[in-house]
């Protein structure tokens, strides 16, 4: 209920300062948006897309509610997130990976480029923050594709399912290698993906692997 409160603010705030610059720009054609829109970090944090593309443009935000999300803050630590492309600047492949809070996934992070602490990885099942561990990079269990050709039926549009189509993470190359140098059919995806993620965690991997793993 506070995030709602919050973020419902927030967008108040900003569609305001739209209407407000856009009226003064009648009478100050230069007039520019970082001169005249009320900076006050309280009520709205400023981006680069507001500044230079949104509010020029006259761009209005609404309020959406299956944009709230359980986020993994850092290690061992969720609160909820407001996650849409309006508020937040850089979402990068992580629609894809959790398009809807609905959206069942796994994702292996680990430390990302650029990081001086020694490797480390952790498993989510919630949409992670980028220094989750360090810009962490993810790797999924699935990944999502929005569906372009959603077909509607006689009782109204379909549901969340319907509108992404879901991939696997772990190629059917890889799962035909593991089978046929094992020997054993039953193996799934999954249990490569839960495998890779015990490697990850072994200390005789970590110490030969240490060069590739900085990288």
């Amino acid at each position: 209920s506070a995030l709602k409160n919050n973020i419902s603010r927030s967008i108040d705030f900003y569609n305001s300062e739209v209407d407000r610059y856009h009226e003064a720009k009648k009478n100050n054609a230069n007039l520019k948006v970082v001169d005249f829109v009320t900076l006050d970090s309280t009520k709205f944090s400023w981006d680069r897309a507001q500044k230079e593309t949104d509010v020029p443009k006259g761009r209005k935000y609404i309020f959406n509610d299956d944009s709230i999300y359980t986020a993994l803050y850092r290690p061992f630590f969720k609160q909820h997130c407001y996650f849409n492309r309006q508020l937040n600047n850089c979402v990068y492949q992580m629609p894809q990976l959790f398009p809807t809070p609905a959206h069942k996934n796994l994702v292996i992070c680990v430390n990302g480029i650029g990081v001086t602490k020694d490797f480390s990885c952790i498993i989510t099942d919630t949409l992670p923050d980028l220094e989750l561990i360090g810009k962490s990079q993810c790797f999924p269990l699935y990944w999502y594709e929005e569906n372009k050709n959603v077909q509607t039926t006689l009782f109204g549009n379909s549901g969340n399912d319907d509108k992404y189509i879901r991939h696997d993470g772990i190629t059917d190359w890889i799962l035909k290698e593991i089978r046929a140098r094992y020997h054993v059919n039953s193996i799934t995806k999954e249990m490569i993906f839960y495998y890779v993620y015990g490697i990850l965690h072994s200390k005789k991997y970590r110490e030969r692997f240490a060069a590739d793993l900085k990288k």
